[in-house]
């Protein structure tokens, strides 16, 4: 209802979406990230993360992908697609109205 309220929409991810173990600044997938690791670095990139700003950052990307028409379309009016990690997985989420 708070979101009725204030004319949003609620972004759910998949309970599986790797948002943890993605890097956000190359999209590479780690297979495994034990909850006991805190921090890792990209084997890919290099790039140090923190595993909760880490999540965030995939989840706020996740949630900005969502934010297009149904046309595909950014509300500016320029084409975008569907967001991929670099598996070639397509981010797994729906919206709840």
């Amino acid at each position: 209802y708070k979101t009725a309220l204030s004319g949003s929409e609620l972004v759910v991810a998949d309970r599986w979406f790797p948002s943890s173990k993605t890097c956000s600044d190359c999209g590479h997938v780690l297979e495994k990230l034990p909850l006991s690791v805190r921090e890792w670095a990209c084997p890919l990139c290099g790039v140090v993360h923190d595993r909760d700003e880490n999540a965030a950052k995939n989840l706020e990307k996740m949630a900005a992908a969502h934010a297009v028409t149904a046309c595909r379309q950014e509300s500016a009016g320029r084409e975008t697609s569907p967001t991929k990690l670099s598996s070639g997985q397509e981010v797994g989420f729906h919206a709840v109205n």
